[in-house]
């Protein structure tokens, strides 16, 4: 809903401001300052994700206030699933919780889809295995494997790792789809990469808000 209101680059760098609500949900919980190698990792993760969008080449005048909205909200909801999935990633109904926020997610999309039209192109014979396969291997095994690595790092350090995803999908469009990558979107990919090598290898703990 928001790629409908405003250009891509801007709803992209929306989205991934979740890995600083991130941060900063899980200091405010645990009343301890983020330590040098998060917040290094962070901006570096942020800033990568701007220049990989290439945010600074957009179009200002396409801005829709209603559409940042909606991209907020995005980043709140997804900060949450991240968090939320750390707390469930302890329980052994990992993939229980998981099923069942699908099957609301599903049903609330259908809902909204009825009161859009019905997709029939999406229904029509030659394109149902596409549609599954978009469920499957965009959908189902990226939340699997989601669940899986939360439960062995942080929050904070998925909520960064998650900073690939537009990385990855640049490099997908310029092998599948010959797509030219700009010198700025290849040193924002390096600081991603950086950003998620650097804090995969800290070990440092946070400091309280009363050092």
């Amino acid at each position: 809903m928001a790629i409908q209101r405003l250009p891509v680059a801007v709803a992209i760098v929306l989205l991934f401001t979740a890995p600083i609500l991130v941060v900063l949900w899980s200091a405010f919980t645990s009343r301890r300052l983020p330590s040098q190698s998060v917040l290094v990792a962070l901006v570096l993760s942020v800033c990568g994700v701007i220049l990989v969008s290439n945010l600074l080449a957009s179009n200002v005048e396409q801005i829709n206030w209603f559409g940042i909205l909606i991209g907020l909200m995005t980043a709140v909801f997804f900060a949450a699933y991240i968090v939320l999935s750390e707390q469930v990633s302890v329980t052994k109904e990992t993939i229980g919780v998981m099923l069942k926020t699908f099957a609301v997610a599903s049903l609330f999309w259908i809902s909204y889809q009825l009161t859009q039209g019905i997709p029939w192109t999406l229904l029509a014979p030659e394109n149902i295995l596409k549609v599954i396969y978009v469920g499957i291997a965009g959908n189902l095994f990226p939340y699997l494997l989601f669940f899986w690595s939360i439960q062995r790092v942080q929050a904070q350090r998925a909520a960064i790792a998650a900073t690939l995803e537009p990385l990855v999908a640049g490099v997908l469009a310029w092998v599948w789809f010959s797509q030219t990558l700009t010198l700025m979107q290849i040193i924002g990919g390096i600081f991603i990469i950086v950003a998620v090598t650097w804090m995969q290898f800290q070990t440092t703990g946070p400091s309280s808000f009363n050092d």
